[in-house]
């Protein structure tokens, strides 16, 4: 009996979208950019960092790639 061996390798994929949203958006606003992002290719990896005063937190800038 003949045996078939496959090896199959994988790489994290790179961000699409990064949404950057002002901290004074409204709960149903960011619902709706949250149920969109959904329906996009990657939607559920696709970060949003919340923006407060055009100034973004350090530990969200590690999500944005150099």
């Amino acid at each position: 009996m003949a045996t078939n061996l496959y090896e199959a390798a994988s790489r994290p994929r790179h961000l699409r979208f990064i949404y950057f949203i002002d901290i004074k958006v409204d709960c149903q606003e960011l619902r709706t950019i949250i149920f969109r992002n959904i329906y996009r290719w990657g939607g559920r990896y696709n970060p949003i960092i919340p923006v407060k005063d055009n100034i973004i937190e350090d530990a969200y800038l590690e999500l944005i790639p150099k």
